[in-house]
């Protein structure tokens, strides 16, 4: 799976104010929550309609396996967000220290720091759970962040304690950001993924349900 990055304009004047990993979080699960509601009522009524005692297990069964799927789906979006938020931080990280004057490194080095431990921690308790496209994203994610993490404290130890960054640093920071916002895009397509093939998986248990419950009825 490829992910294109997004052009990103060059002066932080210009850049646009990211949504928030909440409101992330929300538009995946309340699609993904309404999708699953739809083929509940599907399924609901493919029971009232059933004639046989055979298809309507048959039927229950996906249901409860629909029910299944959509609590287990929960936290795999929300570690997912989790680790969106994290990458958002490491920008936020970047902002400051290419703010005029440079006066919150330190600041700017605490927020990367935690951000990047959580990233990792995160990957560690979660990963095998994802499936590879998510789990892709999310290592590339955490690699760069261990590496940005490194060569930022570099850039800045070895800088003026003040004043404007260098042309060449902010460059590779705006670029570093850039790359970072190309991961986040990589998390949000992953996570409408996992929700389609969530839909389409419990789409084709109730389709199986349905013809096994036909077969049944034909004269042997």
């Amino acid at each position: 799976m490829r992910f294109r990055p997004r052009p990103l304009n060059t002066t932080l004047g210009h850049l646009q104010p990211p949504r928030s990993a909440t409101c992330m979080e929300k538009e995946i699960i309340v699609a993904l929550g309404s999708s699953i509601a739809s083929l509940l009522v599907a399924a609901l009524a493919l029971w009232q309609s059933s004639r046989t005692t055979r298809r309507q297990a048959a039927t229950q069964k996906a249901v409860a396996a629909l029910q299944a799927g959509s609590e287990a789906a929960k936290p795999v979006l929300a570690s997912v967000s989790s680790a969106w938020a994290d990458v958002q931080k490491i920008k936020h990280a970047l902002d400051i220290c290419l703010a005029a004057g440079r006066k919150d490194d330190d600041a700017a080095i605490e927020i990367l720091d935690g951000a990047v431990d959580s990233l990792v921690a995160g990957y560690e308790q979660r990963g095998v759970d994802l499936p590879e496209y998510l789990k892709a994203v999310w290592h590339e994610a955490k690699n760069h962040g261990i590496s940005l993490r490194a060569s930022v404290r570099l850039q800045l130890r070895d800088l003026a304690e003040e004043g404007c960054l260098p042309e060449t640093t902010r460059v590779w920071m705006l670029d570093a950001r850039s790359n970072l916002s190309r991961l986040q895009s990589g998390l949000e397509e992953g996570c409408e993924q996992f929700r389609k093939d969530a839909i389409d998986g419990v789409t084709d248990l109730l389709q199986r349900a349905e013809r096994h419950a036909t077969d049944t009825k034909k004269p042997t």
